[in-house]
């Protein structure tokens, strides 16, 4: 006897039903925090001052702070502020001296 798929068969779409369902109540139940992790926040254990901003959050309407498209490159946005930041690639210090492809901010 020769086998069909193992996919279409009534197991193999029962247990596709339920990781598609348990997948989908996940989402729901988080309010699509995997495709969107909510406002800005920034938050660290003591805050920051920089500029006049010690979050994100703060400014999060002005996107022309973060984003000028065709003006700059992002991570030259990011570093204008985060000035530690940008001392530790300057002098290949702490955790942003030894990244790779530092230069994508964003993707952190």
């Amino acid at each position: 006897m020769r086998r069909r798929s193992t996919i279409l068969s009534l197991p193999g779409v029962v247990l596709l039903v339920l990781l598609l369902a348990g997948l989908g109540l996940t989402l729901w139940w988080q309010g699509g925090l995997a495709f969107n992790p909510g406002a800005l926040s920034a938050k660290s254990r003591q805050p920051t001052k920089i500029g006049s901003f010690t979050s994100h959050a703060e400014f999060e309407r002005q996107c022309h702070l973060c984003h000028q498209p065709l003006v700059s490159l992002q991570y030259e946005l990011c570093i204008s502020c985060h000035t530690d930041i940008a001392d530790q690639i300057r002098t290949a210090a702490e955790l942003h001296g030894i990244l790779e492809e530092v230069d994508r901010c964003a993707e952190c």
